[in-house]
């Protein structure tokens, strides 16, 4: 019995645009020969179900069977509650339990009762854990993306070990990392444009460090077949030619920024999705539909033209239905502007400064909901932003340039590489 050779990668990703960036990657590796696996986190579970893209959770960890990690799993967690959930409540358990007793290895059962309290699932960075999982894969290479926690506490023990690791950027910015740490972060970086590139080599990264290959969750928003489809959908919901249709994709505002401590405001994605229905419902030839974030424990309320997007639809074949998409941060304004829609951004969110859509030149921003009717009287009257989204971001295709990148890479050694 032959034992396959081919170099291993592991890959690991959040949900939302994170997996959606990653997982092409990790398939199209797999059709060029290499054994690839998946951690996936949070969301990405529900995203990797729907394309039949196996991965592990943390419930799959052996960690996860400690009777003491589930004790406290269950504490932190919290009871079940009934419906559907965006994350199973077994993996909800599993994460926190098993995260937690990673913080008790390191600080004590008082200390990190202490370091939760303050700081909730901000305290966690699963070093032991990530080191165990890695010392039982092997892989010969690993590949992150910008996220906290799990994701950062895999890039570092990696690292430790002497595998290689990639980080995927799906914006702008490794988001809450001291620019001083980026250059030992990760052996390559795989960045949207030059203009983010440039940034990265700013804080000390060298030029063969930084690679600009374009986000891999977008190749396929402009296909003449995503494109079809988007027609097809806006004939199915019988939004008229004449009439123009506001996309508001929301997303979580935390009272606390996961990596500032600033005080955020909760109210605001639903306020701005008040502001949007009442301008709409005094807009005849206007109509809202309404996408919450997998995130979001939010309840659809039907309005006067409004309807609702499941995270089940398909984003690119959604783009190209409407016309105008409002988001705060979320990476569906960028997909936006990729598509040719007028972009709108409410740049009071705590993120704001770290997706600069408007100085970009690819969304007008206002700084409040309240500012919301005029932008959206300008966008359906064809006015604002005339820079092309293709000033902003790598051409090409992405998908293509990542699997190149990570080819390279694998031609340097890794400590497990060829070992029975």
């Amino acid at each position: 019995m032959t034992t396959d050779l081919s170099p291993k990668i592991l890959f690991a990703a959040y949900g939302g645009g994170h997996v959606a960036m990653v997982a092409p990657v990790s398939q199209e590796m797999s059709r060029r020969g290499f054994r690839s696996s998946m951690l996936a986190l949070t969301t990405a579970r529900t995203y990797l179900d729907q394309r039949g893209i196996a991965y592990t959770g943390y419930n799959d960890l052996p960690e996860a069977k400690d009777p003491a990690v589930r004790a406290y799993g269950v504490e932190l967690a919290g009871q079940q509650t009934p419906g559907p959930a965006p994350v199973p409540y077994e993996e909800s358990v599993a994460y926190h339990g098993v995260n937690f007793v990673d913080l008790v290895h390191e600080h004590g059962e008082a200390g990190a009762r202490l370091l939760f309290a303050a700081r909730q699932r901000q305290a966690f960075l699963p070093l032991r854990t990530m080191t165990r999982l890695l010392e039982r894969e092997r892989p010969d290479l690993v590949v992150v993306t910008t996220s906290p926690r799990t994701e950062e506490a895999l890039a570092l023990a990696a690292r430790a070990l002497g595998i290689p690791v990639v980080c995927m950027v799906d914006l702008f910015e490794v988001h809450g990392m001291a620019p001083e740490k980026y250059p030992e972060y990760a052996d390559r970086f795989l960045v949207l444009n030059e203009k983010v590139r440039s940034a990265l080599i700013s804080y000390g990264c060298s030029p063969e460090q930084v690679m600009a290959t374009g986000n891999p969750a977008f190749d396929r928003l402009r296909d003449p077949d995503t494109r079809a489809a988007g027609i097809r959908l806006r004939q199915r919901h019988g939004w008229q030619a004449d009439q123009k249709v506001v996309l508001w994709a929301s997303q979580v505002e935390p009272a606390l920024h996961p990596f500032t401590g600033l005080p955020g405001d909760p109210s605001l994605p639903g306020r701005i999705e008040q502001s949007l229905r009442d301008y709409v419902a005094g807009h005849e030839k206007t109509r809202l539909v309404v996408r919450y974030h997998p995130s979001e424990r939010r309840t659809f309320v039907p309005g006067v033209r409004t309807e609702f997007s499941p995270v089940q639809q398909d984003v690119g074949e959604l783009l190209n239905a409407v016309d105008i998409v409002v988001v705060m941060t979320s990476t569906i304004g960028l997909e936006a502007a990729i598509v040719g829609k007028r972009v709108i951004t409410v740049e009071n969110s705590m993120f704001a400064d770290s997706v600069p859509y408007s100085a970009l030149g690819i969304a007008e921003g206002v700084e409040n909901p309240s500012k919301l009717s005029s932008a959206l009287e300008r966008a359906t009257n064809g006015d604002g932003p005339s820079r092309q989204a293709s000033d902003v971001f790598a051409a090409g295709t992405a998908t293509e340039a990542a699997c190149a990148a990570l080819e390279a890479v694998l031609c340097c050694s890794s400590p497990f590489r060829n070992r029975d």
